[in-house]
């Protein structure tokens, strides 16, 4: 399980533009939040394959993503300590049980 909110969502369809504000992703492990930013798609430029090995700072991109106020924070890995619940058998408590599962734990 995880929560999901957009403040605010902006598409533009024309100029391949999606602009949001106040974006947070959280998880048990994890959170990502943004303030704002925008992701343009540059959809009429035509794709021209380039070697890797060739100096590639200043060609045109189809794809440019801005964020503003990036934050990720990692919590712990809940996964293992899951596990480390099982095996000496004690009550789920870093991973409750969803009531969907009567076996006791998330997958």
């Amino acid at each position: 399980g995880g929560l999901v909110k957009v403040g605010s969502l902006s598409f533009s369809v024309l100029a391949g533009k999606v602009m949001f504000r106040d974006f947070v992703l959280l998880t048990p492990d994890w959170s990502l939040r943004a303030q704002d930013g925008y992701i343009i798609f540059r959809w009429w430029r035509s794709y021209v394959p380039k070697n890797v090995s060739e100096d590639l700072s200043h060609s045109d991109t189809r794809l440019s993503v801005q964020l503003n106020g990036f934050e990720l924070h990692t919590y712990n890995r809940s996964n293992l300590y899951k596990d480390l619940e099982e095996k000496f058998g004690l009550e789920p408590g870093i991973i409750p049980p969803q009531e969907d599962d009567p076996g006791g734990g998330a997958q």
